[in-house]
């Protein structure tokens, strides 16, 4: 018989596990394969004879395991009177994928944008961090002075939004940063920014008024 010291957690476990195996005595022989959740085998791995009746198995380089994927691992051992032990270990392997901003609007490089533009943005999964530190408005560069902006909403499905509080000045570029945004297991957004162009303002210009004298009342 055995026990799995490692990993730790049977959740969330590394694409590219390392397995370490406990025996209640000395082997010399053993394999572990990895199978699917309908039984098919996945994965053959390399193994790595210890001491003290511990065995290591790693999967081959060019391998990896698939994502929020479930699994079982099954494990032989050959004692020195040729018994055979047979230990299965079930666990999910892990997200390691960064989130992404899938939509921006005003689209990056958009131009001829409203002075009192409503931001929108949709990202690839659900995050958290996402406030009014962490996502910002700047003036003329994605390091440029911070422009006051709405509490930032969730609105929909990963879909936040902000209004700018100040109408902002004409023909100008704004960036739209991100920073220290993370998915619900800790993959972090890399460090964003989009920028945007506003409008000249159109203005109307009127003829002048034809003056009449007007009496004041008495």
């Amino acid at each position: 018989t055995g026990k799995v010291l490692a990993p730790l957690e049977s959740n969330n476990v590394n694409l590219k596990p390392i397995f370490l195996v406990q025996w209640s005595e000395k082997i010399i022989a053993s394999t572990a394969k990895i199978y699917d959740s309908t039984n098919t085998l996945k994965y053959t791995l390399q193994t790595s004879l210890g001491v003290d009746h511990n065995i290591s198995y790693t999967m081959q380089d060019t391998e990896s395991l698939l994502e929020q994927t479930s699994y079982r691992a099954e494990f032989t051992g050959v004692d020195q009177t040729g018994n055979v032990g047979v230990l299965s270990y079930t666990f999910t392997s892990g997200d390691v994928t960064r989130p992404q901003v899938t939509m921006v609007n005003p689209a990056n490089n958009a131009t001829n944008v409203s002075l009192l533009p409503t931001v929108t943005m949709q990202f690839s999964e659900s995050v958290l961090n996402v406030n009014n530190t962490n996502i910002t408005l700047r003036y003329e560069s994605a390091l440029g002075e911070s422009v006051p902006i709405s509490n930032i909403t969730l609105v929909g499905n990963n879909l936040y939004k902000f209004t700018s509080l100040n109408k902002l000045s004409q023909q100008k570029q704004y960036y739209v940063a991100f920073q220290n945004i993370t998915d619900t297991v800790g993959n972090k957004l890399p460090d964003t920014t989009y920028s945007f162009t506003t409008k000249i303002e159109s203005w109307t210009i009127l003829a002048p008024n034809t003056l009449t004298n007007i009496s004041a009342s008495q």
